[in-house]
């Protein structure tokens, strides 16, 4: 019986750090200023890698975060590998991450809660 491999996981660990320290150090898109990667994952057989994006500014700053970040997909691709030293570097695709403006909803709705609990007390 096969064991389950835990590459791909490996693998999208060192492409997050990969594209964190790009975004961080070298990319000069003034779009990508704000952009925060948030998640990869990596298919079982390494071929595509989902990168989900989420940057400071709301949904405008995002969409904006993820075009820069498809236009930069060659460049980041060829540092990735040079870096990386795969065999084959996954293609790279990009989602806007929607989670942070969710969290941030929730906190606002809690907030709104105890502001209203407390008032009932009162």
């Amino acid at each position: 019986m096969r064991r389950p491999s835990h590459r791909p996981e490996r693998v999208a660990a060192l492409l997050r750090e990969a594209i964190a320290e790009y975004l961080a150090n070298r990319a000069k898109d003034p779009r990508l200023r704000d952009a925060i990667v948030t998640h990869v994952e990596v298919t079982r057989d390494l071929a595509v890698a989902t990168v989900r994006i989420s940057a400071i500014g709301g949904h405008d700053a995002r969409r904006r975060a993820v075009d820069g970040m498809e236009h930069a997909r060659g460049h980041l691709r060829t540092q990735i590998a040079r870096e990386l030293q795969l065999k084959q570097v996954p293609t790279l695709r990009f989602e806007a991450d929607h989670g942070l403006e969710h969290a941030q909803r929730i906190e606002e709705l809690l907030g709104e809660l105890r502001r209203d609990a407390e008032g009932e007390e009162a």
